[in-house]
């Protein structure tokens, strides 16, 4: 199953003749390009297809699929996004927003319509953080009650693109990256579970704004990013981040990784996954090491998936 995991992504509301070839050449590893919303017009988003998903495949970059949910008709609101995983989508993003504030049951039916929908794709969603601030950040701390928004629904999915647009909060990269640690921090209080965090940042940043969010972004453990949006801002700024490769970097010395390595590597051909649950457990042992740990998991977990053909 693919996932953003260690990579960056740039987002696509309308498509042109541009933006597939230049993200390719800046270096990004997927798109994120819309593909439905019940109330915009378009609403069929026919640029989403499957020629789309080859163009996009061709060019060495995964396909993912966002649409915008509503929450005030949920059984549409599945089909729509079912149907854009069935045009051959890598996965799903779900831009969801104000209009989930009160809806905490509508959020239940939906995420569970789409987990249930059988395609086996990566599925995150993408929200405005302030809401869970009720609009006072940073003055306030994570505020669930403030604007009730189902939090714990959508976080059982895969992964979560926190809409963190420094530029139109009036305030810096590291203070909004702020968020981050107290909104994780106040899910895991409510015993919530907390999804892999995948940021997005705003194209209308300088390019060296961008990169910087990204290096803090490493330094608190966020293993990836991505742009909001193509076409909107400058054109330099939306292409900063393809380039960036420092995720999931932390270096090891090679003999080192090898000897860490070598009572794994036999076990990697197995079905069962063994070896990632076996190195599981040891993450959740509160030791120094764990976030070395963390980066070998993830590196034998990509070479088991590729000597399974997944």
């Amino acid at each position: 199953m693919w996932t953003p995991e260690g990579k960056n992504g740039l987002w696509v509301w309308y498509m042109d003749d541009q933006v597939l070839q230049s993200a390719a050449r800046a270096g990004y590893h997927y798109v994120i390009v819309k593909a439905g919303d019940t109330v915009s017009t378009p609403k069929n988003w026919e640029q989403f297809n499957p020629e789309l998903v080859q163009q996009c495949h061709d060019l060495g970059l995964a396909c993912v699929a966002f649409t915008y949910a509503y929450l005030a008709d949920p059984g549409t609101e599945i089909a729509m996004g079912l149907h854009a995983l069935d045009q051959g989508a890598d996965g799903l993003v779900v831009d969801v927003e104000y209009e989930a504030v009160g809806r905490i049951d509508q959020g239940w039916e939906f995420v569970t319509g789409l987990q249930h929908g059988g395609r086996n794709k990566w599925l995150g969603y993408s929200p405005d953080f302030r809401i869970a601030f009720g609009n006072r950040w940073p003055s306030g701390g994570f505020n669930p009650n403030a604007e009730p928004w189902p939090w714990q629904a959508f976080n059982t999915l895969d992964g979560v693109l926190p809409q963190l647009y420094w530029t139109d909060f009036a305030q810096s990269y590291t203070t909004t990256l702020g968020m981050v640690g107290l909104w994780a921090a106040g899910c895991e209080a409510r015993g919530w579970n907390v999804p892999p965090i995948y940021p997005v940042f705003p194209s209308t940043a300088p390019s060296a704004e961008i990169l910087g969010a990204a290096d803090v972004s490493v330094q608190i453990g966020i293993t990836g990013a991505n742009i909001w949006r193509w076409g909107s801002g400058s054109r330099n700024s939306q292409l900063a981040l393809g380039g960036y490769d420092q995720w999931n970097t932390l270096p090891i010395p090679p003999d080192e990784e090898d000897t860490m390595l070598r009572p794994y590597i036999e076990e990697m051909g197995s079905p069962t996954g063994s070896i990632v649950e076996a190195l599981q457990r040891e993450l959740d042992k509160p030791r120094p090491s764990k976030r070395e740990i963390q980066n070998i998991m993830n590196r034998l977990i990509a070479i088991r998936n590729e000597a399974l053909g997944e």
